[in-house]
């Protein structure tokens, strides 16, 4: 979509558009500005969503199928507790599953299936993008026609699990109809399933556990699993242990997949713009949970651009969505009067039932705010976001590794370096809240624009 298209689609903001389009004079010369001003940061956008070009040059050759890579693989999967990208990169690992043959049936996604299954709930068909629908799928089914509609922050992939259990088929991979599990955010939980899942896969129950999370990851990759582990969306899995670097693991069982630099990218961007000197940081209280929000990385780019961290420790990764809203919200509250702008880590206080709330603080005391998570924020009020809003690549590229390993192929040989297609969002209304008008660059570049805030008319 062209600049012009979008902003003339943003029918709600007739004042905005009327801005924009009386400097359109500006546009040429400002791409110019883009390629400068954003290059350090945005240049992983043009590259391939899964790195094969990484992967060829540094894995080791193909080998032969054993007995063990023909036979069917089955598959376990952890989390630490249900949530809501947790449900969509399994939406997207089963889609790409099915586009290499590797299962007959997957839930419908980049695809001209009309029909979605009888029994799969409405939050799985909510993780669907508005943009894989296709004029054999022209819209979601009623009652979920309302446009930008989202998953609900506690969405569980249980269900989808059990769907692809009775229904993947194919002589691959068997999702064990009892091999999922979830923690419900209960660190005693996690780890007596820990102990059953060592157990299971000891008495040769299963091939493969699917690690969705860094506590997840953490739980699995130890010394006394020997059997294939997959680690997928940690948000810093260096940071937390999970691998010794980008590229292998460092153990021959373990695959993490590691998308380097998004946070520092991230952060610099948001710098760069503001040239703010404190950055007002929530984070949970426990150590897990600050590995999980990527600490060490925020911490260390601080350093090197020479602003200082504002911290707020609070419970926010708790099974308790409505308190983990509360804490955050009080946590912002404070921030948002000692510093110049917000970070707004992925935790699960982010919930969008309560977001009228968290934003209340930053837009009082007119605070730039950037969402870690991405433009499922932006859209809710969020000012700006950089991340990845299609799950569909990421699926990709861990099919091709299961592939690989399917092959015979040692997971921790594969590389593990994913470049994802990042996505740039900016919430125009709350710009115009806080009082910041975005330079042409800035607006050149935007991929997703919003124009409604919770809370705001």
């Amino acid at each position: 979509m062209t600049f012009t298209t979008m902003v003339a689609a943003k029918n709600s903001a007739p004042a905005l558009k009327t801005e924009i389009t009386s400097r359109t004079w500006r546009l040429k010369a400002a791409m110019f500005v883009v390629f400068l001003f954003f290059s350090p940061f945005l240049y992983p956008l043009s590259l391939p969503s899964v790195a094969l070009s990484q992967e060829a040059s540094s894995r080791p050759a193909p080998v032969s199928p054993s007995k063990d890579a023909i036979r069917p693989w089955r598959v376990i999967y952890l989390q630490a507790g249900p949530y809501r990208d947790y449900l969509m990169n399994l939406v997207g690992l089963s889609s790409a599953l099915k586009e290499l043959n590797l299962v007959e049936k997957a839930f419908p996604y980049l695809n001209t299936e009309a029909k979605f299954p009888d029994d799969i709930s409405h939050d799985i068909v909510l993780s669907i993008p508005n943009h894989a629908y296709t004029a054999d799928r022209p819209k979601r089914p009623d009652p979920l026609i309302k446009e930008n509609i989202e998953p609900s922050q506690e969405a569980d992939a249980a269900q989808l699990w059990t769907w692809l259990s009775k229904n993947a088929g194919g002589d691959r991979l068997i999702f064990l109809a009892d091999g999922f599990y979830s923690a419900d955010w209960d660190d005693v939980k996690l780890a007596n399933i820990k102990v059953e899942i060592i157990q299971r896969l000891k008495r040769d129950e299963a091939d493969m556990v699917i690690a969705m999370g860094t506590a997840a990851s953490q739980a699995m990759i130890c010394d006394d699993i020997t059997k294939a582990v997959l680690s997928v969306s940690a948000t810093d899995p260096i940071a937390a242990g999970l691998t010794k670097d980008k590229e292998f693991s460092g153990r021959d069982n373990v695959h993490v997949q590691v998308e380097s630099g998004k946070l520092e990218r991230q952060l610099t961007m948001f710098h760069n713009l503001f040239k703010f000197k404190t950055l007002g940081v929530p984070y949970d209280s426990t150590e897990e949970g600050r590995k999980t929000m990527g600490v060490e990385t925020i911490e260390k780019v601080a350093q090197e651009k020479g602003f200082k961290i504002i911290s707020c420790f609070t419970n926010l990764e708790i099974p308790d969505l409505e308190k983990s809203s509360a804490n955050l919200t009080s946590c912002l509250k404070r921030l948002s009067e000692e510093s110049e702008a917000i970070y707004l880590t992925v935790n699960n206080g982010m919930a969008p039932e309560g977001m009228a709330n968290i934003l209340a603080p930053i837009i009082a005391y007119g605070r730039p705010s950037f969402s870690q998570k991405g433009p499922v924020e932006t859209r809710l009020g969020v000012l700006m976001s950089l991340a990845e809003d299609d799950f569909i690549n990421s699926g990709r590229f861990e099919a091709k590794v299961i592939e690989q390993i399917l092959l015979g192929q040692k997971p921790g040989n594969i590389s593990q370096h994913y470049v994802a297609p990042l996505t740039l969002a900016l919430n125009i209304k709350m710009a115009m809240i806080i009082g910041w008008d975005p330079p042409f660059e800035v607006l050149a570049a935007i991929d997703q624009l919003f124009d409604q805030v919770a809370g705001q008319q």
